[in-house]
C-alpha cells in the first residue's frame, strides 16, 4: 500500500510536471524511482518505469514484477505488459499526448531509444530539474534520519581515530570503518583512507601504506542509515607534522568555517563555493583546491545541489549540503575537513558533530 508520504511526493511531482510543461516523467528504478514511492525496484533489462503525468501516475512494467508491485504500490495503476508485446506502445495508448517527455538521469539508453522510435516522435529531455527540486528540499523526517546517519558516522570516526598509530596500514583502518559501520546496523558503508602524499589525492581509496609518524592523514567516511546516508571527513596529525601542515590545515579550518556561514536557503551554490574558496585563495593556496566545496547528502551520498561555482541556482530551505574544503599538494599531503549541514532561512545547522579542533594525535 501506497503510504500518504509518497501520494504526497507524487501529487508534488505532477504540479512541477505542469510548470514545467511536460507530458510526462518516466522514472526508472532508482533513488528517485524510491523516493517517489517508496518502493525499491531492480533495474533489468525490461523496461519498468515510473510514469507521471499532470493528470495521473502509474506504473509501467512487465507482467512478471507487475505481479508483485501492484500490492505494494495500490491504489497506484500497474500497466502489466507480457513478453512480445511492445511496452512502449503501451504507454502510448494509455497516455496519448507524449510531445515533451522527461526521463530521470539513469533511465537505460534502449528503452529511450525505443520510446523516441514511437510516433509521432516525441521530445525527450533531462528530467533532472524536476527531481532534483522535489529531492532538494528536504521534509523534517529526513533531516532527523540524516541527524542520525551523522551521529553514527561521529561515533565511527571517534572508534577510527583512537585506532591510528604507526605501522596500521591505510587497508586495515578501512577494513575496520566498514565492519563498524556494519556493527552499528548501517548499510553500504564505505572509507577512505590517505595518509602522508596519498593525502594530496582526492579520491584516494586506500592503500598498503603504513601510517607513519609526521603523517597527515585525511579519513573520509560514511554509510547508509534507515536509507538515508552519511559523509563526514576529518583530517589527523600522527605526531608533529611540518610546519606547513598546520597552516593549510588553518587555512582549510577557516575556509570551512566561510563556507558553512555561507550556507542558508537562497544563497546560490556559486556564492557559498566563493566564500569557502576565497579564504584559500587569500592564503595563496587556490590551485591546490581543485574540487567544489560540497555536495547535496540524502538518498544518495552525491546528489543535488551543488556548491560549485558552476551551480547558479538558490539553494531551497531544508537542503542538505557538504561543506568539504581542502588543500593538496602533490607529493606531500592533503587536508580536508567535511561536515553536514542544514541550509535555514538565516544560516546553516550542522549535523556532524565531531571535533575539528583536536588534529593532534
Amino acid at each position: 500500500m501506497l503510504k500518504p508520504l509518497f501520494r504526497a511526493r507524487l501529487t508534488r511531482a505532477r504540479a512541477l510536471l505542469r510548470s514545467a510543461r511536460l507530458d510526462a516523467l518516466l522514472v526508472c528504478p532508482s533513488a528517485d524511482f524510491t523516493y517517489l514511492t517508496g518502493h525499491p525496484m531492480t533495474m533489468r533489462e525490461r523496461p519498468l518505469f515510473l510514469v507521471l503525468t499532470p493528470a495521473r501516475a502509474a506504473l509501467l512494467a512487465p507482467e512478471l514484477e507487475a505481479v508483485g508491485a501492484r500490492p505494494a504500490l495500490r491504489p497506484l495503476p500497474v500497466w502489466g505488459w507480457g513478453d512480445g508485446e511492445p511496452p512502449m506502445e503501451l504507454l502510448r495508448a494509455r497516455v496519448p499526448r507524449l510531445r515533451r517527455v522527461a526521463v530521470n538521469p539513469l533511465f537505460r539508453a534502449d528503452w529511450l531509444l525505443s520510446l523516441a522510435d514511437t510516433r509521432p516522435h516525441p521530445s525527450v529531455g533531462s528530467g533532472a530539474p524536476v527531481l532534483d527540486l522535489l529531492r532538494s528540499r528536504k521534509e523534517p523526517g529526513e533531516v532527523r534520519a540524516l541527524r542520525a546517519a551523522a551521529l553514527q558516522a561521529d561515533r565511527v570516526m571517534g572508534d577510527v581515530r583512537a585506532r591510528l598509530k604507526p605501522g596500521v596500514t591505510e587497508e586495515a583502518l578501512a577494513q575496520f570503518i566498514l565492519k563498524r559501520f556494519v556493527q552499528l546496523g548501517a548499510t553500504e558503508p564505505w572509507a577512505l583512507v590517505a595518509s602522508g602524499p596519498n593525502g594530496a589525492l582526492p579520491h584516494h581509496e586506500f592503500s598498503s601504506r603504513k601510517l607513519r609518524r609526521g603523517d597527515v592523514i585525511v579519513v573520509d567516511l560514511g554509510a547508509a542509515l534507515h536509507g538515508y546516508q552519511s559523509d563526514i571527513t576529518r583530517t589527523f596529525f600522527l605526531g608533529r607534522p611540518e610546519p606547513e601542515a598546520r597552516r593549510v590545515y588553518a587555512t582549510v579550518l577557516a575556509a570551512q568555517a566561510a563556507g558553512r556561514a555561507a550556507v542558508r536557503a537562497g544563497v546560490t551554490g556559486r556564492a557559498a563555493d566563493q566564500a569557502a574558496r576565497r579564504v584559500i585563495q587569500q592564503q595563496g593556496y587556490g590551485p591546490y583546491f581543485i574540487h567544489r566545496l560540497g555536495h547535496g547528502l540524502g538518498m544518495e551520498v552525491h546528489e543535488a545541489p551543488y556548491l560549485a561555482i558552476d551551480n547558479p541556482l538558490p539553494l531551497p530551505e531544508g537542503s542538505v549540503v557538504t561543506v568539504e574544503p581542502g588543500i593538496y599538494l602533490p607529493g606531500r599531503f592533503g587536508v580536508r575537513l567535511e561536515d553536514v549541514v542544514v541550509a535555514g532561512p538565516r544560516g546553516a545547522r550542522t549535523l556532524t558533530t565531531y571535533p575539528l579542533d583536536q588534529p593532534q594525535l
